[in-house]
């Protein structure tokens, strides 16, 4: 996945990737990172992704969950959720979702090697949702991401 940030106190973050290309403004903040002082771009945005349909995502975990699991256990349902992300097609419209996006990056000290910091993207459905709290989330974990600025 990449992100681009033209730069500044506010803007857009350009998302581009394997749920499609969607944008979402963002707010730069000072943050600390496991005790080092960084910064922070947070922000987020209704957005429409590839995606199942929550309808055929929540039918095919009820499904793919171990039938012996209990309601209310999230790692069963999680297990699930990830299982049938794997093989459903997305809708061919997509899916709206709130997106929340937070990148944190340390101060730079002259090391620009770039693997000091985090990108957490959250990707939530909209509408009520069986998932134990409530609201389905998807969170991708992309193998490499990069940040272009």
């Amino acid at each position: 996945m990449t992100f681009a940030y033209p730069g500044g106190d506010a803007g857009p973050v350009t998302v581009t990737g394997p749920f499609g290309d969607f944008s979402i403004a963002v707010k730069r903040s000072s943050t600390s990172i496991q005790g080092e002082a960084g910064e922070a771009l947070d922000g987020t945005a209704n957005v429409r992704v590839k995606l199942p349909t929550l309808t055929d995502l929540e039918a095919c975990i009820e499904q793919t969950r171990d039938p012996a699991s209990k309601p209310d256990d999230k790692d069963a349902f999680l297990n699930a959720r990830d299982a049938c992300l794997q093989k459903l097609a997305p809708a061919p419209g997509g899916a709206d979702v709130v997106a929340g996006l937070r990148i944190g990056l340390l101060a730079d000290k002259g090391d620009s090697s770039g693997e000091d910091g985090f990108v957490d993207l959250r990707l939530r459905y909209e509408g009520e949702s069986r998932a134990p709290d409530g609201a389905m989330t998807v969170e991708p974990l992309p193998s490499q991401c990069l940040l272009e600025k």
